[in-house]
């Protein structure tokens, strides 16, 4: 099963939509990377938001997901220079029920518990990546 939807019969299939996977946790990180790249998805990994801003300035990405405990925040600063940087991503949070940042959780499309089971993961990203882009006003 892929993460992204194919195209019809005389069309050409769609490449799988980028998502960039956020976390410092080394083990969660490759986890999360591993469920992804075996279900078919176009995935890369960072180990901080810094770098994880850097990769969606230069590359477009359908989704984030971040690994919430893991990253320090900067305060304020933090999450605000993450919600700039997303783009047209959309932002799937591992996290703690009650632990997240408030800002980024009213902020995310979806949140799921730290444990990262394989099929609440796969599920909620397939549900980030096939629905249509959120415009800003």
């Amino acid at each position: 099963m892929r993460l992204s939807q194919g195209g019809g019969m005389h069309e050409k299939p769609k490449a799988p939509s980028p998502i960039l996977v956020v976390s410092s946790d080394t083990i969660r990180r490759q986890l999360a990377y591993v469920i992804l790249k075996r279900r078919g998805a176009n995935v890369s990994h960072v180990e901080s938001l810094a770098e994880g801003l850097r990769v969606l300035e230069a590359d477009r990405h359908e989704a984030v997901l971040l690994d919430l405990p893991s990253i320090p925040m900067d305060g304020r600063a933090g999450p605000a220079r993450l919600l700039e940087g997303l783009g047209s991503a959309k932002l799937l949070l591992v996290d703690a029920a009650g632990e997240g940042r408030e800002r980024l959780r009213a902020a995310a499309a979806a949140v799921i518990a730290p444990s990262l089971d394989e099929d609440e993961l796969v599920g909620a990203l397939k549900l980030l990546v096939n629905q249509p882009p959120v415009t800003k006003e």
